[in-house]
């Protein structure tokens, strides 16, 4: 949560500078560059939330390709010298809607199985194509659905499972490794296979005694989606000026959020904690059209801010807000009572779309 804090406003400040700035001038490339970086540092938070399984599900769409390139970043460093990684992608991008964590978490699992498969080095393939299933399929395939997917291969070169195995290894706590072994736990395929019936997917394994093993994935595949670019803030102003509550503990944030929000053209009101935003909120409910939340406050918690306002508006519209990583649990919980989420560290076109998107009545935004 500080991390992100930090990387919000090094982001988010940044952003602001290269604004008043125009192509060629002293200082855009360097702060492209910092602009760059501080995405990397939180594109590498959410990657080690993903490695300890302590990432929340947040459904978007993005290329798969991209996805898996950017997640062995980390994962190839964990392997063995010994073991080669090849990939073999589709041609042209392939779009999934899923959680990249979770996706993260499929790869980390998958990656440690056959690394254990191959004490002695080997290799491993990771190819992507689109592929249709039809009724043929799914008849001899249990869980499978007709339609079009991209599918995801993980191969390796390992020593293989037997029939006997190959049948159970999506069991919880069945386990080809010995009672007491280290990561022999049993249920790193089980969750693989809970995470892909989550997306709606389809999983298959094929392998054989020295020759290896290949696991195929397949995620329902989406249309190519509409990518906001990060420096094109809309110029347009609001058709009405509507007021915004911000509240955020921390200053630098707050304050950045209020300029983004006010060079959009909407009047902001910011609190640094819950309890004086409910104070705020019991006197001005009737003009302020939208809340922006953190999470994690002094005095008040953002969860209590929200109930307590809703006693006094039950239709009072929220955005949270937050560098935290809520759980699923506690996210579904509070899901119904907002609007949308997004999450730091974000960049100012994704606030303003998504504030726009909640007034002008769009429906719920997740980011």
């Amino acid at each position: 949560h500080d991390f992100n804090n930090m990387l919000q406003a090094i982001i988010g400040y940044s952003e602001i500078l290269l604004y008043s700035r125009k192509e060629g001038e002293p200082g855009v490339r360097e702060l492209n560059t910092i602009i760059k970086t501080g995405e990397e540092g939180a594109e590498l938070v959410r990657k080690l939330l993903a490695f300890g399984q302590e990432s929340p599900g947040s459904p978007e769409d993005f290329d798969l390709n991209h996805q898996i390139m950017d997640s062995f970043k980390i994962i190839s460093s964990t392997l063995s010298p010994l073991i080669e990684t090849e990939f073999d992608f589709c041609s042209q991008p392939v779009f999934v809607h899923a959680d990249t964590n979770q996706v993260d978490q499929i790869l980390v699992n998958l990656a440690i199985n056959s690394s254990e498969a191959m004490p002695d080095g080997g290799r491993i393939r990771v190819k992507t194509r689109n592929v249709s299933f039809d009724a043929d399929y799914c008849k001899v395939n249990p869980g499978a659905r007709t339609g079009e997917y991209v599918m995801l291969s993980f191969a390796d070169t390992g020593r293989g499972m037997a029939r006997d195995f190959l049948e159970r290894i999506f069991d919880p706590f069945f386990s080809t490794k010995q009672r007491g072994a280290v990561r022999g736990t049993g249920l790193g395929l089980s969750v693989v296979r809970g995470l892909v019936q989550k997306h709606g997917g389809h999983i298959v394994c094929e392998s054989e005694p020295g020759k290896g093993t290949e696991f195929r994935i397949f995620f329902p595949a989406i249309e190519t989606p509409k990518c906001i670019n990060r420096m094109n803030v809309p110029a347009m102003k609001p058709l009405k000026t509507d007021t915004i509550l911000v509240v955020e503990d921390n200053s630098s944030v707050a304050e950045l959020v209020k300029i983004a929000l006010v060079s959009a053209g909407y009047q902001v009101i910011v609190s640094r904690d819950g309890q004086e935003a409910l104070n705020i909120y019991k006197t001005r409910s009737k003009e302020i059209s939208l809340v922006v939340l953190d999470l994690l406050m002094p005095k008040m918690s953002g969860k209590d801010c929200l109930m307590a306002m809703r006693r006094i508006c039950p239709s009072v519209s929220v955005l949270i807000v937050t560098g935290y990583s809520p759980s699923e649990e506690f996210q579904a919980e509070i899901q119904p009572f907002v609007k949308g989420f997004l999450r730091k560290p974000f960049n100012m076109a994704q606030l303003v779309n998504h504030v726009r998107s909640i007034l002008n009545d769009e429906g719920s935004i997740m980011a």
